[in-house]
């Protein structure tokens, strides 16, 4: 009999491959085609090959064409025995059972599936869907051990309970699809590309279907050397003061601290004193404590945890970095062995950190729509290679179901994620809490009390906090004004990163307030009858409270090409999408709000809405460790679960202000 592997069709989302493939064989008698089917009780095990982070190839080094080498008499193949060694193999011993023995008159079942190249192989996870058809995912930002999927020429490959390996091919008639699926992803500027393309191996007699993934670096031109010797002076001190030496040095004060922290605590156990456990607080993006990382501290207080935890601060943006105050950071982190985070953290990119430090990403946005960390790899303001958020121990989410999509934004694992509820949350659902918080509004913005309150809560255009922007022609001030009335005022509250206030002409404001500069946007959220907004995950939170929504969103088509959105922005906004001023002011004199998106949202969004997700971050990822219930990864992917065809496209993450993470990584 003849057994069959095919690869049927090629689908992308984002960063994220998915690969529908046919395993079935034909009687020697010429009998119908029969399926293959999985060995669910004996999974495969082939060990996980190389997963070192992709190299950068320089464009002159590639000699061999776009593919590389791909096998052929005098290539080796390497297969991983059961102890994890690499044996030696020929290609005919790798490539040739396409036929299963006389004796049988059905094929093995289907023990896994895996992916090789001439150096190595690695498992992937398959899902089964009837019938003798599979489905591969395979998310090349994270493929494995955090790193993209590894520079070679990879094949399918089927591997049977009896120990056949059938490669996979492709149907010769549909070559020409293949060339409609390459992606070139574009990042550092431009000056770096990682490429994915497919075809057919060099094989005259049984050409397998390839996957080709290789990065390539664009280097800078010659320049003539200064013969001056003033700018010889200069090259040199340039040199030192390079990017690559400050990260030396910066690494340096951090080995150098860490050792005298280290000498420091074995003096203080040996003199019998306590050891506390140091927690370090920091962002780069804001000024000081607030959102997650405010709830967090708050209820440690309250706990009492402040007098059995040794808490520090460390608080810096764009505008108050400074050389010396990095350097405090850098020692700051040497001696923590706790860190917490709310945003995008550049110095960690600079740094190696020590393993035991436990870093907890308590990201300060919910679910939203636009793409953003590795979700965007290869569009405006891509990623890199490797990135600061690698680097986290745990990431929180608020719901199981976005434990894949913060592990695509992160490049980690999904067994960090753990959804703990958003710890900002627990005061804003507080009773007490809020009441307090609208009091606080009220007596800085005494014309919203008492008034319907609508406000208008876009997020920034443009690249990062150092180019933000909003276009405000967009907005017709008059007629906004005219509609408000007497019993309405609209609170504009701009993006952080958008430094230019909202031009208010003076006899207007009896009925708009600008209140962008009020820290706490939760609070100004209870206040609000109505939001507008438009790609911001501020409708997180305010989702909760059941109130009407507005999506202003003019330059959806634009916006989703630049930026990327996670899933259909009409089909999942939860209210009404308006796209010109005209249809914004209509829906709100007519109050066609689409109500029922709102419900839909929040199942989405939320696995426990209660006042205890800060406790959940303190007790599962500061003072102790996450329940198995929290690690375990959703069985999106699992080869032992039927799935449908096509699988569920990722949620967004989004947040009030998203940072250009290639943008902010030079900031400092």
């Amino acid at each position: 009999m003849s057994t069959e592997f095919r690869v049927e069709s090629v689908e992308w989302a984002r960063v994220n491959l998915t690969f529908h493939l046919r395993l079935g064989w034909t009687p020697r008698d010429g009998g119908p085609w029969e399926p293959v089917a999985p060995l669910v009780s004996a999974p495969l095990t082939l060990g996980q090959g190389d997963s070192e982070p992709v190299d950068l190839v320089a464009l002159e080094d590639v000699d061999q064409g776009p593919g590389g080498a791909e096998g052929g008499e005098s290539e080796d193949f390497t297969e991983v025995d059961d102890d994890g060694t690499v044996a030696v193999a020929s290609p005919e011993s790798a490539l040739a059972p396409t036929e299963e023995a006389d004796l049988d008159t059905h094929p093995s079942p289907l023990v896994g599936i895996f992916i090789r190249d001439t150096k190595a192989m690695h498992t992937v996870d398959w899902t089964s869907l009837g019938e003798g058809r599979y489905r591969v995912d395979i998310n090349i930002s994270n493929f494995a051990e955090r790193a993209f999927l590894p520079r070679g020429t990879w094949k399918f490959f089927a591997k049977l309970e009896s120990g056949a390996e059938i490669g996979a091919g492709w149907e010769l008639a549909r070559l020409d699809e293949l060339d409609s699926l390459t992606r070139v992803f574009l990042f550092a500027g431009n000056r770096q590309a990682y490429t994915v393309s497919f075809g057919l191996t060099e094989d005259d007699v049984n050409p397998l279907f390839a996957v080709r993934a290789y990065s390539f670096v664009r280097k800078p031109g010659a320049t003539k050397r200064a013969r001056n010797p003033i700018r010889l002076a200069q090259r040199v001190a340039k040199k030192y003061a390079s990017q690559g030496r400050r990260r030396q040095l910066a690494q340096a004060i951090y080995k150098r601290t860490a050792q005298e922290e280290q000498a420091r605590r074995a003096v203080r156990g040996a003199s019998g004193q306590a050891r506390r456990t140091r927690v370090l607080f920091a962002s780069e993006m804001r000024e000081g404590l607030e959102g997650n990382l405010l709830a967090v501290r708050d209820r440690m207080v309250a706990r009492g945890l402040d007098q059995e935890l040794d808490l520090h601060y460390s608080f810096r943006t764009s505008r108050t970095a400074t050389r010396s105050n990095y350097l405090n950071l850098v020692r700051e982190l040497a001696r923590a062995d706790i860190v917490l985070i709310d945003d995008y953290f550049p110095p960690f990119e600079n740094l190696t950190l020590d393993p035991s430090t436990r870093v907890i990403q308590v990201w300060h946005a919910g679910s939203g729509f636009k793409s953003v960390g590795f979700s965007r790899f290869g569009k405006f303001g891509s990623p890199g290679l490797t990135n600061a958020h690698r680097k986290y121990t745990y990431a929180i989410s608020a719901s199981r179901s976005l434990k894949h999509v913060y592990a695509e934004v992160f490049g980690i694992e999904e067994e960090a994620v753990i959804p703990t509820g958003l710890p900002r949350i627990d005061t804003f659902l507080d009773p007490d809490a809020q009441a307090e918080a609208r009091a606080r509004v009220y007596s800085l913005y005494p014309t919203l009390e008492g008034k319907r309150v609508i406000m208008f809560a876009p997020t920034f255009r443009g690249r990062g906090a150092m180019q933000a922007s909003y276009d405000y022609a967009q907005i017709d001030f008059q007629a906004l004004y005219d509609l408000c009335g007497e019993d309405t005022v609209v609170a504009f509250r701009m993006h952080h990163f958008i430094h230019e206030g909202v031009p208010i002409p003076d006899w207007m404001r009896d009925r708009f307030v600008d209140v962008s500069e009020y820290r706490d946007g939760n609070a100004l959220l209870l206040v609000t009858d109505l939001l507008i907004t438009d790609y911001s995950s501020i409708i997180f939170e305010y989702s909760l409270l059941e109130r009407p929504m507005l999506f202003f969103a003019y330059d959806e088509e634009v916006y989703s090409a630049v930026r990327g959105f996670h899933r259909p922005y009409k089909e999942t906004a939860p209210g009404k999408v308006c796209h010109t001023f005209d249809e914004l002011l209509t829906a709100i004199r007519s109050e066609d709000f689409e109500l029922e998106r709102g419900a839909a949202f929040r199942d989405e969004n939320f696995d426990v809405i209660d006042t205890h997700s800060s406790d959940r971050v303190i007790d599962w990822l500061v003072i102790g460790d996450p329940p198995e219930s929290a690690v375990v990864a959703e069985p999106h992917g699992a080869h032992d679960v039927p799935a449908p065809p096509v699988s569920p496209s990722p949620v967004p993450l989004d947040d009030a202000g998203t940072l250009d993470d290639a943008q902010e990584s030079q900031v400092r």
